[in-house]
């Protein structure tokens, strides 16, 4: 017999105790205790102390469970992900697929940050996103470039919407005293609930969307935020000489159906245009800032599709239009248009392109989607067209500095308006008695 494998003499192995040996010992070493500190604090302490030792094990407790849920739930986005993607021949020329590399649960589902595989692009797999979502059994999958890296992305897998339902969210500045386009408007909440808001100066706005979409209130969001600003002016092109009523005495210009009244508005707001730009030069400015001493001038249309069909009237009214949007960004215009026809704009690409801020509500079609979004965001999986028609206020907002954002509008009822409208006004005829425009 090996030396190394024979038995030690006088030594005995003892086996380890069991289950119940070792409660046991548990219970009796906890008995011990209670009845130590009882005698040292007294029957009324303990019990205060057992107490509180309860009421932390029980909050700490459903926190352990939660997190090893989330756990596991994490482990079965990816095991399901890589089987999707293996199911659906989404594999590279060495055999390897996209790698979830992070992930974590939002309201609508789970978001997963992707690496792919050399020589993999990230359009593949937002081509792959119906077919990804029908294998993973989920409502939708969301594919997003990562604008820094082309080998990674963002993957949502929408699982549930958390926008569904008549829901109305406040808006902030509807208890306001006054507010500034200098700053962030607030326009609606996203799918994670936070708050989503845009600087409109220095931008101009698009949107539209399907009637009854809600493009009525989200466009008086931004109408109200501009003419709560007291050093703001509006010029109005309303083109069912109903919609914009309500700011008559808080507009310089309220223009209804007539494109030649539109023409001649637009001339004269291409006249002050100049005349800023020349005061700019003057200064060796570039563009106008808030420290400039301009007032903002806020051009609003509404049913732009109305003023740009027709005849050499609409035509003119379309370059007039073109022009502000572009030059006049430089010096303090702001162009807020909306149609519930987008489809029917045919907006050429470098038209469109003006406007920095999109915001498309629900569409009936898809040429309507790409004429307020442009081509290439549905394929992605930002598609207006799948908003629900009880879905009044959800939309995409595309601004210039990502991808399109799926949020709820905010609320405005119409008696708010008006209050709104009669504070705005007061508001800014004290301010103009101040009379320090440089631009007048």
């Amino acid at each position: 017999m090996d030396a190394n494998s024979a038995p030690v003499s006088g030594r005995h192995r003892t086996a380890p105790p069991s289950p119940r040996q070792q409660q046991a010992v548990v219970g009796v070493t906890a008995v011990a205790v209670v009845a130590l500190l009882t005698a040292v604090l007294g029957v009324e302490q303990v019990a205060l102390l057992l107490a509180a030792v309860a009421a932390a094990v029980a909050a700490v407790h459903p926190a352990s469970q939660r997190t090893a849920r989330g756990a596991v739930h994490r482990s079965g986005v990816r095991r399901a992900w890589l089987r999707a993607c293996r199911t659906l021949a989404l594999v590279a020329d060495d055999g390897r697929v996209p790698t979830v590399v992070a992930t974590r649960s939002v309201p609508a589902g789970d978001r997963l940050r992707v690496r792919l595989p050399r020589g993999a692009a990230a359009d593949d797999l937002a081509e792959a996103a119906p077919r990804l979502a029908r294998q993973l059994g989920v409502q939708e999958v969301r594919v997003t470039p990562d604008a820094d890296d082309a080998r990674r992305a963002t993957v949502t897998l929408v699982r549930r919407d958390p926008l569904a339902g008549a829901v109305t969210v406040p808006w902030p500045l509807g208890t306001a005293e006054r507010a500034s386009l200098w700053e962030p408007v607030p326009l609606g909440v996203d799918e994670n609930g936070d708050e989503v808001a845009v600087a409109l100066a220095g931008r101009n706005l698009l949107l539209g969307g399907e009637p009854l979409a809600g493009k009525s209130v989200a466009l008086s969001l931004a109408l109200a935020a501009a003419a709560l600003d007291p050093e703001a002016d509006l010029s109005l092109l309303d083109s069912k000489g109903l919609e914009f009523g309500v700011w008559r005495d808080r507009a310089d210009h309220l223009v209804g159906p007539a494109p030649d009244d539109a023409v001649d508005v637009l001339r004269g707001l291409q006249r002050e245009l100049e005349r800023r730009r020349e005061l700019l030069n003057q200064r060796g400015h570039r563009k106008a800032t808030r420290g400039d001493g301009f007032r903002l001038r806020v051009v609003a249309c509404d049913e732009l599709a109305a003023f740009l069909s027709g005849g050499e009237g609409a035509r003119e009214v379309a370059r007039l239009l073109r022009d502000l949007a572009d030059r006049g960004r430089a010096v303090g215009f702001v162009v807020l248009a909306a149609t519930h026809r987008p489809a029917s704009l045919a907006l050429p690409a470098e038209f469109r392109d003006l406007f920095g801020v999109r915001w498309a509500l629900r569409c009936s079609s898809s040429a309507a989607a790409d004429a307020l979004l442009g081509d290439g965001w549905r394929v992605q999986g930002f598609d207006p067209v799948q908003i629900g028609s009880r879905q009044a206020g959800v939309g995409y907002l595309l601004t210039d500095g990502g991808p399109p954002v799926r949020l709820r509008a905010h609320h405005l009822h119409q008696a708010q308006v008006r209050v709104l409208a009669e504070r705005a006004t007061a508001l800014h005829r004290a301010y103009l008695a101040l009379g320090d425009d440089p631009a007048a």
